[in-house]
């Protein structure tokens, strides 16, 4: 089945789930990339999790596309959430599950190479291509760094990469913090948008 497709420039990326034939319980995921100037098909890995009671669809027709909601591409790798399973990154001859601080990763975005990580306790992170992830902001935080630090968890729902300002976009479901803001690069701060009407989420 396929599950998120999105277009990165001239380049389509799909992610496809299934239930693996071979294991009981266990959800494969396969990213494919589509380059639309070229008319060239390229396969990613795949990656496989085992599926707790709690996640098991009960009609795999019907439940298996919600598992995966967020992909990103950076030209070299796909990065997709699953959802309480974490975060996979497919590579040309591989995909590998990611040790993240908490499988329950909300959203990402892409600057680059750098990846960024909403997790739904209230904490945003950014990994390098390297696999070193950094803490930017938590509701944990005792130090307050910055607006996302310190006070009642909060939820980032949405997040959009915006290299050409250096910037990341998110959308914050919290009282105080609801709304859009975003994470100058340069700066390494946080602005709040202007107020916009509704909730917003990129697709």
């Amino acid at each position: 089945q396929l599950s998120v497709l999105e277009r990165h420039g001239d380049t389509l990326v799909a992610l496809w789930v299934s239930l693996d034939p071979l294991k009981r319980h266990t959800l494969r995921i396969h990213a494919s990339s589509y380059d639309l100037q070229r008319n060239l098909k390229k396969d990613f890995g795949s990656v496989s999790y085992r599926l707790l009671k709690g996640n098991l669809p009960l009609r795999p027709l019907d439940h298996l596309r919600p598992l995966v909601f967020d992909l990103e591409y950076d030209g070299k790798r796909v990065y997709a959430v699953t959802r309480h399973l974490g975060l996979s990154v497919f590579l040309e001859d591989k995909a590998i599950a990611i040790e993240t601080p908490s499988d329950d990763v909300t959203s990402i975005a892409a600057i680059g190479e750098r990846l960024y990580l909403a997790f739904e306790e209230g904490a945003i992170y950014t990994r390098d291509p390297d696999g070193t992830l950094l803490e930017i902001a938590s509701s944990r935080s005792v130090a307050e760094r910055n607006p996302f630090d310190g006070g009642r968890p909060y939820k980032i729902d949405s997040m959009l990469g915006d290299p050409g300002r250096k910037r990341v976009w998110m959308n914050c479901q919290d009282t105080d913090r609801f709304g859009l803001w975003f994470h100058d690069l340069k700066e390494s701060k946080f602005e709040r948008a202007p107020r916009l009407l509704g909730n917003v989420g990129w697709h």
